[in-house]
């Protein structure tokens, strides 16, 4: 289902907390490519577009968003539960807007939580491992 139908089937709480919810789990990203990179050496991140050198365009294609309940079994796994997406990432220069880098995101899974939006954000925080292995 699209991301709307999903939302208005979790309810009126979801469909008001989702663009919170979306930048809240995005941070995981950018947080573990600047804890990664000891900040100055390397990749690090801006909110200022103009400063920054590349963007990184990430396009989900299908997200399985996991399960809370298996995270709470003892015998579980770390990831069980985890969030589960698969996709695109782009990294583009900003002078030029050239693609320098493109890679295909296939079902990248991140450790299991509670709650939904833990684990969107888990699920990113190994996608910057991922990408930070190419650096």
């Amino acid at each position: 289902m699209t991301l709307d139908e999903y939302l208005q089937s979790r309810g009126d709480d979801f469909v008001r907390d989702c663009p919170q919810n979306k930048e809240y789990a995005a941070k995981y990203f950018t947080n573990r490519l600047d804890t990664k990179n000891k900040k100055g050496k390397g990749l690090t991140t801006t909110s200022e577009e103009s400063q920054a050198e590349y963007k990184i365009i990430i396009r989900p294609i299908s997200f399985d968003m996991g399960a809370g309940g298996l995270s709470m079994i003892p015998m579980a796994k770390a990831k069980a539960g985890g969030c589960i997406m698969s996709g695109t990432a782009e990294i583009i220069e900003t002078s030029s807007g050239n693609t320098v880098l493109s890679l295909t995101i296939d079902e990248v899974k991140g450790l299991g939580h509670v709650s939904e939006t833990v684990r969107l954000g888990m699920m990113y925080i190994e996608l910057a491992n991922l990408m930070l292995k190419l650096k």
